[in-house]
């Protein structure tokens, strides 16, 4: 019985910090849009860097609305992964757009 409960909870907190992730996913495409929009309004996206910058942001956004949107039958641990690796790309937009804002 006490291997029934140890796995449970296992699978209980991974599906926790799947949904955990997936907020943040929209946390941060919301924020990194709004900071992205204010550099854009101060003229701060002349640069090439900032084109580069807002590029790839808009594909890791594309990529987030197409994992969130996706209905997968990838293991658990596969699909933390991936929204793990997502979160950590779209940081580094807003860590950008923040300082440019």
């Amino acid at each position: 019985m006490a291997a029934v409960i140890e796995s449970y909870d296992i699978e209980s907190t991974g599906w926790l910090e799947l949904r955990a992730l997936e907020k943040m996913i929209g946390a941060l495409c919301a924020h990194t849009e709004s900071l992205a929009h204010a550099a854009r309004s101060s003229g701060k996206l002349a640069s090439r860097e900032a084109r580069l910058q807002l590029e790839a942001f808009t594909e890791r956004r594309a990529k987030a609305r197409e994992l969130l949107a996706a209905q997968t039958t990838e293991s658990l641990e596969i699909r933390l992964a991936r929204l793990e690796q997502l979160v950590e790309a779209l940081d580094c937009s807003r860590s950008y757009f923040r300082g440019e804002a």
